[in-house]
């Protein structure tokens, strides 16, 4: 004879089963409703990603993304063969991939990660500093207009 019907048959037993099962419950449900209570985690990933054509070689746009990285203080670290260049700075993480043919134009692609605030922005700002560099132009503060992605 199982337990449950045994606890049907005796009312003593049933409200034993009911409290036994709350008590094993319990432990679950403290942890869901702390966790719905406390805030958004402080690793929080935040990501941006443009792409642009530029009339550069491979070589030329591995070469200036080297260059965008380090005006913009990050630690540029080459990855040799890949037409990828990255680099880091703090809480953000930048990779400047150089794509396309042999010849000119070449499509970069900039993706930055920023980890602990969530915010979209902060990794948009970076995005875009790197991406002016990478077009020849000056870094602009944050209220200047976008370059233009696709």
């Amino acid at each position: 004879m199982s337990s449950l019907t045994h606890a049907q048959g005796n009312p003593a037993g049933s409200r034993r089963a009911v409290a036994t099962a709350w008590l094993g419950a319990m432990p679950i449900v403290i942890a869901i409703a702390t966790a719905a209570a406390l805030p958004a985690p402080a690793w929080a990933l935040a990501m941006s990603r443009g792409v642009v054509s530029l009339p550069l070689t491979a070589a030329q746009c591995l070469d200036q993304a080297y260059e965008a990285l380090v005006a913009e203080g990050y630690h540029a670290v080459p990855l040799a063969g890949t037409g990828l260049m990255h680099g880091f700075k703090g809480q953000h993480g930048a990779y400047i991939i150089c794509g396309g043919g042999p010849g000119a134009p070449t499509d970069v692609n900039v993706i930055v990660a920023t980890e602990g605030s969530g915010d979209d922005r902060v990794s948009n700002d970076e995005r875009v500093r790197l991406q002016r560099r990478m077009a020849g132009l000056p870094a602009a503060p944050e209220s200047a207009p976008l370059v233009a992605a696709r």
